[in-house]
């Protein structure tokens, strides 16, 4: 079964390339009803905003969180493989 992975809208590259790497991609924004699609993914990809302003503490299960800033692509996918 594919992986599903929430994707801050601001990183499309990030997307597109996780994409190709097999996983279901779920854009988000923190405007939107960003803990509705995190209700529904198996990790979130961020560019590096506090998870307590995103409210992953909320949830009874803690989701992997990626922070991308400062990662390669390659970086990225390995960590949500090693954490998935």
């Amino acid at each position: 079964m594919k992986k599903k992975v929430a994707v801050e809208s601001d990183l499309p590259n990030v997307s597109k390339y996780l994409a190709k790497m097999g996983y279901e991609i779920e854009e988000y924004q923190y405007n939107q009803e960003h803990q509705r699609i995190f209700s529904n993914v198996d990790a979130i990809v961020t560019s590096g905003i506090n998870e307590t302003y995103l409210g992953i503490n909320d949830f009874k299960d803690p989701l992997p969180i990626v922070n991308a800033s400062g990662l390669s692509l390659e970086q990225i996918a390995s960590m949500l493989e090693e954490r998935l």
